[in-house]
């Protein structure tokens, strides 16, 4: 993506409080996440609008010449200097206000070390990306001291409003919402979240969606096509090379988990937890947890052996459940989801979108299975276990979050839950719509575009 087609990201902000923060300690940025969420234009923006200079050297393509000369034994800042030179980087350069990203380190563990020893060396600032960091048999270790950790995520619902216009509307919503006003819903956001959830928030296809809508009829074709080709075949690709290092079967778990996205795996034996914890930290699926008990220590109490998976962006899960139609029909099913009603067949793609959500705002990503009959294997008791569907531990305590997309408006697993655990501070019922609430009722019935709103706040 070129500088003029930069959009502003939640990560800028946090980019400038660690170029502050180098006032008191000076650390390396190390940006994670998944592939093609936008780490590198991130980072080229923060070094063209904050640095006097900087440089992005792609570790990918670095020739076996230049990697010997940058990890070579011997001394690390005469070699560095030596390679700088020829990206025409003098001593003094590497001395002042300059930002050098090395783009994409996790294939070289070992140039973590030398980025720490020049770290110490040079008065520039460093920073590093890296997407499915920890998945590499080489990369188990964590950063060694002195990196500083951040994860990138795909576009927010705000971040694509900004990018595609829209967001003064958004704006207003926000006033509504935080005078409790608003108890019907805005149209104009609602077709705007649809788009934004069969879009998804992968920059490639946002700007793609942004360049070509204006021809509607192959718009969403071409969306869909950036999906597979560019995101979908590259996380997979990501998963077939780390499987062959390490034989860990990622391949096969990765489709297994694409069938089961929002529903609840349990899984007892230790090295099938240990895949589906890779999974996690690869940054292409995310997995909420079972949470053992509601407490004040929620975020530390959960079940590393039950959980429920989803795709980092709703976007690509979109992208998948259209796998098996042919392209002239892609269009049509793009179509169909931004205008019509919603059934319960689309339940998935709702709480997948409310879980990317819950994960982009870095809240602890958990859910609640209660079962009323522990021991008991028949079927009609079985039939009243119940769960939370997202719990989160935050600055105002314990909120239980109920999606509901269908035309089924009854919620008896919150109600059951808010009668069990008197520790939820709130809970909503997300749907289609605002739905005013008295002043005895806990739970309040908010549209699933407002869930940002209160989450970003």
């Amino acid at each position: 993506m070129k500088e003029k087609d930069y959009y502003p990201r939640k990560i800028d902000k946090k980019l400038k409080e660690w170029k502050k923060g180098l006032e008191h300690e000076k650390t390396i940025l190390l940006l994670g996440g998944a592939r093609r969420t936008g780490k590198t234009e991130a980072l080229s923006h923060f070094g063209q609008s904050c640095f006097f200079r900087y440089d992005v050297i792609k570790v990918q393509d670095l020739s076996k010449d230049e990697l010997d000369l940058l990890t070579k034994k011997g001394d690390t800042k005469k070699n560095f200097a030596e390679y700088m030179l020829l990206r025409n980087f003098s001593e003094d350069d590497l001395n002042g206000d300059v930002l050098i990203i090395f783009d994409e380190i996790q294939e070289h563990n070992e140039l973590k070390t030398v980025i720490s020893k020049l770290n110490e060396e040079y008065q520039c600032c460093f920073a590093c990306t890296g997407s499915a960091m920890w998945i590499n048999s080489s990369n188990e270790e964590r950063p060694l001291p002195g990196f500083y950790p951040m994860t990138m995520h795909p576009f927010t619902f705000d971040e694509f409003l900004s990018a595609i216009g829209g967001r003064d509307t958004w704006l207003k919503e926000k006033v509504n919402l935080n005078t409790k006003t608003p108890i019907s819903e805005n149209k104009e956001l609602a077709k705007l979240y649809k788009t934004y959830i069969a879009v998804g928030g992968m920059p490639q296809a946002v700007v793609q969606y942004k360049n070509n809508r204006s021809n509607s009829v192959q718009c969403f074709s071409l969306v869909d096509s950036i999906k597979r080709r560019d995101i979908l075949n590259v996380y997979q690709a990501d998963f077939e090379k780390y499987d062959k290092i390490k034989k860990w079967k990622l391949e096969d778990r990765y489709n297994f988990l694409k069938t089961m996205i929002s529903r609840m795996v349990a899984v007892e034996e230790e090295d099938k937890i240990d895949d589906y914890s890779r999974m996690n930290n690869s940054n292409v699926m995310l997995l909420f947890y079972d949470l053992c008990e509601l407490n004040e220590k929620s975020s530390l109490s959960f079940s590393t052996s039950r959980f429920k998976p989803f795709f980092l962006d709703a976007g690509v899960y979109f992208t998948y459940l259209l796998r098996s139609f042919r392209e002239e029909d892609v269009h049509k099913k793009y179509i169909d989801f931004i205008n019509n009603d919603d059934d319960d067949n689309n339940g998935p793609i709702w709480e997948n979108v409310v879980a990317s959500t819950i994960a982009n705002y870095d809240y602890g990503q958990f859910f609640r299975f209660i079962k009323k009959n522990p021991e008991s294997k028949r079927e009609e008791e079985r039939e009243n276990d119940h769960e939370l569907d997202f719990v989160l531990s935050g600055k105002d305590g314990i909120v239980a979050l109920e999606a509901k997309s269908g035309k089924n408006k009854k919620h008896k697993s919150l109600k059951l839950g808010m009668e069990k655990y008197q520790n939820i501070s709130k809970s909503f019922v997300l749907g289609q719509s605002y739905v005013p609430s008295n002043a005895n009722q806990k739970e309040a019935y908010i549209p699933f575009y407002a869930l940002e709103l209160l989450l970003g706040e």
